[in-house]
């Protein structure tokens, strides 16, 4: 089944900017909807009033957001250190990846981990999210790699997939999913079109694939099903028997190489022609308290939709 929801844009200023996108969304304790400004170095913060704040902070891509489960003033960054710059034909500017708390525009740091992973590559950490048991940090564009830290930032685990039987390959996403009243590690390995589910402890407690995953990428609660984005133009839910289900009508398969999520216009990359009430390519998710998802597009510019839900069909 799919639902019926009324799109919104939460914000349209970057229409016309020249950054390319590549933004997590959350929403804060306070109910403001946060997402990366698309030239990169601050948060957007839209309040429920609909005001909207530019927050500095010295990342270079912020590519992973989410709140802290328990001290919710919180945030957490996950910063791969790779950024597209318009004004060098949008070749990547590079830096150190980096995993920061922020509260009060102060940033605490964690460190990247001493492995001999490290020696071959590079710490670019895509996504983290954290609760009393510690801090999860899916390096999902360096290592392949998926890493627990306690609350002071030691380094505890590590872990590569291959308890399952397959490694991970791009593990992009990961959230805290609670399950029969424990709680579960999700992690959407991309590469390997499929989402990982762990216990707090990091041991393999299943697998689920699908015909439908074709690059599942972020991952978000609602209620009791699990939302993902498809970097390709899907959404989809898990629900509590592990059964996938499309949250909208599935696209016709297009394409998906270079210049795409872009265009070209006279050999240069562009913002392409977008449809409305259409994903182009869904990358960060959220879910406010009335069900609403929240999500971010990855292209010039960026989208960020509100997807208020209706009727079941």
């Amino acid at each position: 089944m799919t639902e019926r929801f009324t799109w919104e844009r939460i914000w349209t200023q970057g229409d016309t900017s020249d950054g390319w996108s590549h933004s997590g969304i959350c929403v804060d304790h306070t109910g403001a909807v946060v997402f990366a400004a698309p030239e990169g170095g601050a948060l957007i913060r839209i309040a429920p009033t609909g005001e909207a704040e530019r927050i500095a902070v010295t990342l270079t891509e912020i590519h992973g957001i989410s709140v802290d489960a328990v001290q919710t003033a919180v945030l957490w960054l996950a910063d791969p250190g790779e950024k597209p710059c318009a004004a060098d034909g949008y070749r990547p500017v590079v830096n150190a990846g980096r995993v920061v708390a922020l509260r009060d525009g102060v940033e605490h740091e964690l460190a990247q981990p001493r492995l001999p992973a490290y020696r071959d590559a590079c710490w670019r950490p895509t996504s983290v999210v954290a609760d009393a048991d510690g801090v999860w940090v899916a390096d999902g564009y360096g290592a392949s790699l998926v890493h627990r830290f306690d609350r002071d930032g030691a380094h505890l685990l590590t872990l590569d997939g291959t308890a399952t039987g397959t490694a991970f390959d791009c593990p992009h996403g990961v959230a805290l999913v609670t399950r029969a009243g424990a709680r579960e590690l999700w992690v959407a390995d991309r590469g390997n079109r499929r989402i990982v589910r762990l216990t707090a402890q990091g041991e393999h407690l299943g697998t689920i694939e699908h015909p439908l995953f074709t690059s599942p990428s972020s991952l978000a609660v609602r209620g009791a099903e699990v939302v993902v984005t498809e970097l390709f133009g899907g959404l989809l839910a898990i629900d509590a028997d592990d059964q996938v289900r499309s949250l909208l009508p599935q696209r016709a398969a297009s394409g998906h190489a270079a210049p795409w999520p872009n265009a070209l216009e006279d050999g240069r990359l562009v913002r392409p022609e977008l449809g409305e009430e259409q994903l182009h390519a869904p990358h960060g998710v959220a879910v406010a308290e009335d069900g609403s998802i929240l999500l971010t597009e990855w292209l010039i510019g960026g989208r960020q939709w509100r997807l208020v839900p209706g009727l079941t069909r």
